[in-house]
């Protein structure tokens, strides 16, 4: 792969770009900055052949800086609005789950303890990035769902009892199921139960 003399000031600007662009769909920031350095050196490199780009050292590092500190505001904001409730669109391999009433948040499922997070209200959607089997609540629900959604990020447990965990996102939990089974476990559970219901 042959470099021109100019592919640094390319590159950056190419990898602010994307990387500004990946943010509004609330990837997670790994992938993200993968993705922006992969395409953008593939830009960078082969840009010349698509179109001749003319910006200066200083323009480029310049236009990068801007547009990854809008990628930090924009992170920045998406957790300040999802913290206030709002639901916004997101892209990811996460489930949706919706509260059918107010979840507390644990960090340690196996007793319903640790470090208490941020409350779930009622009606409110949040991404889940798996379950696992932990404390058992008072109707013999022992399902818990980690929570990918900020600002738990998925640091915080919830009891999958609270949700309706069917598509629904309001009206009684009564005849719901314990959990989402399309939800993937956690770490090493591997353990397939009987489906119950509320």
């Amino acid at each position: 792969m042959q470099i021109d003399n100019g592919w640094r000031n390319r590159y950056w600007l190419a990898f602010g770009v994307l990387l500004a662009m990946l943010a509004l769909f609330n990837l997670n920031p790994w992938i993200d900055f993968l993705i922006a350095f992969t395409v953008s050196l593939l830009v960078a490199a082969h840009g010349p052949r698509i179109a001749k780009w003319r910006v200066a050292p200083e323009q480029a590092i310049g236009y990068a800086s801007v547009l990854c500190l809008l990628v930090l505001a924009g992170y920045g904001l998406r957790h300040v609005l999802s913290a206030a409730g709002v639901d916004l669109p997101e892209i990811g391999s996460h489930h949706r789950e919706s509260a059918g009433s107010v979840a507390h948040t644990w960090t340690d499922y196996m007793d319903a303890g640790g470090t208490q997070g941020p409350l779930i209200p009622h009606g409110r959607p949040v991404r889940i990035a798996c379950r696992v089997e932990g404390f058992r609540v008072a109707d013999g629900n022992d399902w818990w769902y980690r929570i990918a959604s900020p600002p738990w990020n998925g640091n915080y447990y919830v009891s999958a009892d609270a949700f309706y965990n069917n598509g629904n996102d309001s009206g009684s939990l009564r005849g719901t199921p314990f959990v989402d089974y399309a939800i993937p476990l956690c770490a090493d559970q591997r353990v397939i139960r009987p489906k119950r219901i509320h």
